[in-house]
């Protein structure tokens, strides 16, 4: 968040299939709509499927979107997400434009200009005993910003919620040479991280982190368990059997006990495997410091936020695949 505030947000720009990655925002997502028995319609329309872009920080946006538009949606609702490329003039960039509809609670006219502050919260949501917008729109406003592109939203009380982002990407022009690389690569990834039959305990208080982090884990066959906190972590640890988990990746900043105290807990319980499961820090604070407290609260390694998943991979491979 202090990048956002400080107007340091730098954005890359990789490879991208559109196609691929709106499925696999429609997987992360799919439990998620399911809990409330929503209906959820993913629809895409675009001439050119890939595009160079920051796909991690793009995906995060939508995902942050989604989320928002479900937890403000009632049970049985419906949420829709739209892809559409307008015609460009020149054809070596894609214009696309990304939609996220819903039924929901909606927002009264006076209040939409307030929505991109960080934890909104107006009087039609408090009643619908919901929780503010949290960070969500303000990063979504963030990135898409930063990367020259428009946010709007239009909405109405009680009858839903439209977020329309328009974003200019470059097309990626050796398309057909990185399909097949992408190709070769996955099948490398899937020989060489064989996940099955592995459980990780995922400790992460943020929702759409949990749902982004489990799915891009169990694409690799791993089953991930999740807990909302440290203590929980450290709970569902201690009264395990001495097999039920194989691994776990530890946040840092958490309520109740954080990523260190959970660790330190862990590690002087008298649980069998105390001493030796592995514990991995998952955090944005990179600084020396940071590191070295996670190492002498017993964790074995530190991996920055956003997970690059080949980073992790490569963490987890160490420990688990042998």
């Amino acid at each position: 968040m202090s990048k956002i505030e400080n107007g340091k947000m730098v954005l890359i720009k990789e490879k991208v299939h559109i196609p691929t990655q709106v499925e696999n925002i429609r997987q992360i997502s799919e439990d998620m709509f399911k809990r409330k028995n929503q209906k959820f319609n993913v629809c895409i329309n675009v001439v050119h499927n890939d595009i160079l872009t920051d796909s991690l920080r793009i995906n995060r946006v939508i995902i942050n979107l989604l989320n928002n538009a479900s937890k403000f949606t009632p049970n049985g609702g419906k949420v829709e997400l739209r892809i559409i490329e307008i015609p460009a003039e020149n054809n070596k960039y894609a214009n696309i434009r990304i939609i996220v509809s819903d039924n929901g609670v909606g927002i009264t006219k006076d209040k939409l200009p307030e929505v991109f502050k960080p934890f909104y919260t107006d009087n039609i949501i408090t009643n619908s005993k919901n929780d503010g917008v949290g960070l969500g729109l303000t990063i979504a406003k963030s990135v898409v910003e930063s990367s020259g592109g428009m946010i709007k939203i239009d909405s109405k009380p009680m009858e839903g919620t439209k977020i329309t982002i328009d974003m200019h990407f470059q097309v990626d022009a050796s398309a057909s040479e990185y399909k097949k690389k992408e190709k070769d690569i996955g099948i490398m990834n899937n020989k060489d991280y064989n996940l099955s039959n592995m459980t990780i305990l995922l400790a992460e208080d943020n929702y759409v982190n949990q749902m982004v982090e489990k799915a891009l884990i169990e694409r690799y066959g791993a089953k991930v368990v999740i807990a909302d906190n440290g203590y929980m972590a450290y709970d569902m640890f201690v009264h395990s059997e001495e097999s039920a988990y194989d691994m776990i990746l530890m946040d840092i900043q958490m309520p109740i006990m954080n990523g260190y105290e959970a660790t330190k807990a862990i590690r002087d319980s008298k649980h069998i495997n105390a001493k030796t499961i592995p514990i991995i820090a998952m955090s944005a604070n990179v600084f020396p410091e940071d590191v070295e407290e996670a190492m002498d609260s017993g964790m074995n390694r530190y991996i920055e936020k956003p997970i690059n998943i080949q980073k992790l991979m490569e963490t987890i491979g160490e420990y688990l695949i042998k």
